[in-house]
């Protein structure tokens, strides 16, 4: 998909085409690295209802939360079928 133009819409065009297959599931998950690389906005695009976001409660990573912000309004701004929701999960948590 990296060398490939409008990539976003090519692989919601492969999921649009194996509709039967991922049907069959309530929840997918997809664990990728914490970027907004070319994967990480196709699959936002996508995707439908909640992005379940892990976050450690450092400064780098708060910080990251408006670029999520961000990309979810960008990506959300492009479909008018689905919003998607951002559910933030704190993660390594110490009182």
């Amino acid at each position: 998909l990296v060398s490939r133009s409008f990539r976003e819409k090519a692989f919601r065009s492969y999921l649009d085409a194996h509709k039967k297959v991922f049907s069959r599931y309530d929840v997918i998950i997809v664990d990728t690295a914490p970027s907004t690389s070319p994967l990480n906005t196709a699959l936002l695009y996508a995707g439908t209802g909640t992005v379940l976001a892990p976050l450690v409660l450092d400064g780098q990573s708060i910080k990251a939360v408006q670029v999520l912000a961000d990309v979810l309004a960008e990506v959300n701004s492009d479909s008018k079928e689905r919003p998607l929701r951002p559910l933030i999960v704190p993660n390594a948590f110490r009182s």
